[in-house]
């Protein structure tokens, strides 16, 4: 299976984890949260991802370049967002598990986490 392809299955999971099929109507964007600026290699794999998801899921998916303290600030955005299934973070494990014992956060706290996939690719 090509990486690409491993990924967007994956990607697909977690979304249909996120809410119950239904639960979101119709036209509800979905927007996938990167740590990284646009035209990075997180950045391209994001998009890639999105557009492989929007047909999927019929639901329209945005990339939001999210830069700046090491990951720590798309992550706090993710987790202010309304925690109905439509706002995901593509990171690195920095921001999650390694910058919270450097910065304290309202994003450092465990229980709002709730990781659905990881992607990783193999050479």
């Amino acid at each position: 299976m090509r990486p690409l392809a491993l990924v967007a299955a994956m990607l697909a999971a977690l979304l249909a984890q996120a809410a119950p099929a239904g639960a979101q109507p119709a036209g509800t964007t979905v927007t996938i949260v990167t740590a990284f600026g646009a035209g990075s290699a997180a950045d391209i794999v994001a998009r890639l991802l999105a557009a492989e998801f929007q047909p999927a899921t019929g639901q329209p998916v945005v990339v939001n370049n999210v830069t700046g303290a090491a990951g720590t600030i798309a992550a706090a955005q993710v987790v202010r967002a309304r925690p109905d299934g439509t706002t995901l973070l593509f990171s690195p494990i920095g921001p999650i598990a390694i910058q919270p014992s450097f910065m304290p956060t309202r994003a450092a706290r465990r229980p709002i986490w709730s990781p659905s996939a990881w992607s990783t690719a193999r050479r």
